[in-house]
């Protein structure tokens, strides 16, 4: 009998590891190789030391805090302990793989380049097996995450580097873990989901958003099969396990300096307020919708803006778009009618979270910059596309819709490269 066991469970992970072999075999080590040529060259050209050049990122700022102690720090000030992040607490936490890193003889750039490879490889990972819940078909899911890879904000975060390549895994990993716990009957708090959570908070505190709306969904959702009793006792239980493992995290990252963030309590709530309240003109609901659902897959041509005196960002503002990026666009906008047409109860709850999102950044922006924050919700709109196709026959549409993806992936490279040539020589 244990034989027979043991021949089933070999025979179902050499199925799996078959249907899966394209991720793991094809995907992962392709899209590994072309974002390492690209990282590696754009850091020899010194592209990692700058700030707010493209898109307003601050990949320079995200080099340092991840790479060298505060002791070391030459593009921030220099300071005797790390200072307190309002928007990215935990950031300090990814030093330590990084040093790791360098005990074997790595540069520090080189590996913050090799940390960030890692997590968003991890991302496009838990991507695919997300899609393959949702469509149930290997083939369909390995052409989601195909889609997913060759959007433009996957690709730019995955590029520029900034903390939205590390936000990126943690939200897939709340998506994942939704979906794997709303079918189960109860209410069960796991020690994972809790340091998931912790650390999606901790890496962008914005996500603090998304772990609500997960958590509402998934009791609106049970409600029916628990008592009050039960939903109470969850609620209880998981912001008590919460609350320990976030500050047992805080404190790791910040036990040198903690006294004196405690000491100064208005400079932490003016700090906060400077963080969510910006200044200035604001980009209307049709420019951030534009930027949401269409920049974040098919990239426009870009836009040079001067942002102070003679110092110029590139960035994806306007809505001019070469031949190729409108056939792109007219097949999204198919995919998304149908993706409307055969919803179901994920798809909604990932409309949510784009609609939050989009909503949250009516007041929350600087300087009309609006790109660099589709990294929250690029996963959630190709959740939503992957209904698309779930009711879709294939067949010969197959390898047409690879070739789609195929030149959407190198029309957004190449506008992506374009963008930053424009204002930093690579």
């Amino acid at each position: 009998m244990h034989d027979v066991n043991g021949i089933t469970l070999s025979v179902n992970i050499s199925e799996k590891a078959r249907k899966n072999a394209i991720l793991f075999f094809l995907i992962l080590p392709f899209s590994g190789l072309v974002f390492f040529i690209i990282n590696w060259n754009l850091l020899q050209s010194g592209f990692y030391q700058n700030i707010n050049v493209v898109f307003d990122f601050d990949q320079a700022w995200f080099f340092e805090s991840v790479a060298y102690p505060p002791q070391e720090w030459t593009i921030k000030t220099p300071q005797e302990y790390v200072p307190l992040l309002i928007k990215h607490p935990f950031l300090y936490l990814y030093r330590i793989p990084s040093e790791f890193f360098q005990l074997f003889g790595l540069s520090p750039e080189l590996s913050v380049i090799l940390l960030s490879l890692m997590f968003h490889l991890g991302t496009l990972t838990i991507s695919y097996f997300i899609f393959l819940n949702i469509l149930n078909s290997t083939s369909k899911s390995i052409l989601m995450t195909l889609l997913f890879a060759s959007s433009t904000t996957f690709l730019v975060n995955g590029i520029v580097l900034d903390s939205y390549v590390l936000a990126g895994f943690w939200i897939s990993c709340c998506f994942y873990l939704y979906i794997n716990n709303v079918n189960d009957g109860k209410l069960a708090v796991s020690w994972l989901k809790i340091v998931v959570y912790s650390m999606a908070i901790g890496t962008t505190t914005y996500l603090l958003l998304l772990v609500l709306l997960l958590e509402f969904c998934n009791i609106i959702y049970k409600r029916g099969t628990c008592s009050r009793s039960e939903i109470c006792h969850y609620l209880l239980v998981g912001l008590t396990r919460f609350l320990m493992i976030f500050l047992m995290l805080f404190i790791i990252c910040y036990y040198q300096s903690i006294l004196s963030i405690i000491s100064d309590p208005i400079g932490v709530i003016k700090r906060t307020l400077w963080a969510v309240v910006r200044p200035g003109e604001k980009e209307n609901l049709f420019s951030i919708s534009m930027t949401f659902i269409v920049h974040s897959f098919v990239a426009p041509i870009h836009s040079v803006i001067e942002i102070e005196s003679n110092k110029f960002m590139s960035d994806f503002r306007g809505n001019e778009f070469s031949v190729l990026a409108y056939i792109n666009i007219a097949l999204l906008f198919i995919l998304s009618v149908r993706a409307c047409i055969n919803g179901q109860k994920m798809f909604f709850i990932a409309f949510s979270w784009v609609l939050i999102t989009m909503i949250f950044h009516l007041e929350y922006q600087d300087r009309g910059s609006l790109f660099l924050y589709t990294g929250h919700t690029i996963l959630a709109t190709c959740i939503m596309l992957s209904y698309g196709i779930k009711n879709l026959e294939l067949n010969r549409r197959f390898f047409l819709l690879i070739l789609f993806v195929f030149s959407l992936a190198c029309h957004n490279i190449l506008a992506i490269l374009s963008a930053i040539q424009s204002v930093h020589t690579i």
